[in-house]
């Protein structure tokens, strides 16, 4: 099976580490509680422009080799991989790219196949990159991505975050975990790891 991975609240705790970082700059108290949304400008109440730079300081400051993994996740994934073809499916912008590979390599080495990322507002989606793989499972994050996949007909693994607690209608593909101990549990008992 062709299962496609997603980065951010997944696999690597994104959010707390650029929290910290904003709020060391900015001198606020941002909790990860506090991310209603992806949409960090909603949460900070400044432009997306600022936003952007504020990222973009974030990365060009070194800081991404020292976001920690989500925990439970390097195992699942290590299994995950010797049975399935693993492909990591990103918005991550272009200019973040190496780091994301080198992360990843550090972290999770040899466990994924493919690396796809959409550079976020470009044309290419995550729906469109699931579809052409013929992926069979997505391990994501956001909600509308998650649905987005949902429609393909694809099952789906979404994390519990802050950020995904709308309502939503799903056909029946989408199932919540909580962290990777329960989504350890539901790939056990579908027999997708051992």
């Amino acid at each position: 099976m062709i299962i496609d991975v997603d980065i951010d609240g997944v696999l690597a705790k994104c959010v707390e580490s650029i929290n910290i970082f904003y709020n060391r700059l900015k001198g606020t108290t941002f909790r990860k509680e506090d991310y209603f949304t992806m949409l960090f400008e909603e949460v900070w109440k400044i432009t997306k422009d600022e936003t952007r730079a504020i990222i973009t300081r974030f990365f060009e400051e070194g800081h991404y080799p020292f976001i920690s993994v989500e925990d439970g996740s390097q195992l699942v994934i290590q299994q995950l991989s010797r049975k399935h073809s693993m492909h990591v499916v990103s918005s991550r912008h272009n200019y973040s790219v190496q780091q994301t590979l080198r992360w990843l390599q550090k972290y999770f080495p040899d466990c994924f196949s493919g690396f796809h990322f959409t550079d976020y507002e470009k044309a290419t989606t995550k729906q469109r990159i699931h579809r052409d793989l013929n992926c069979g499972l997505v391990l994501e994050d956001d909600l509308s991505a998650t649905l987005q996949a949902a429609t393909l007909g694809i099952k789906v693994l979404l994390f519990d975050q802050p950020w995904n607690q709308k309502p939503y209608q799903s056909n029946g593909l989408v199932h919540r975990v909580k962290g990777w101990q329960e989504a350890e549990a539901y790939l056990k008992q579908r027999g997708l790891i051992c």
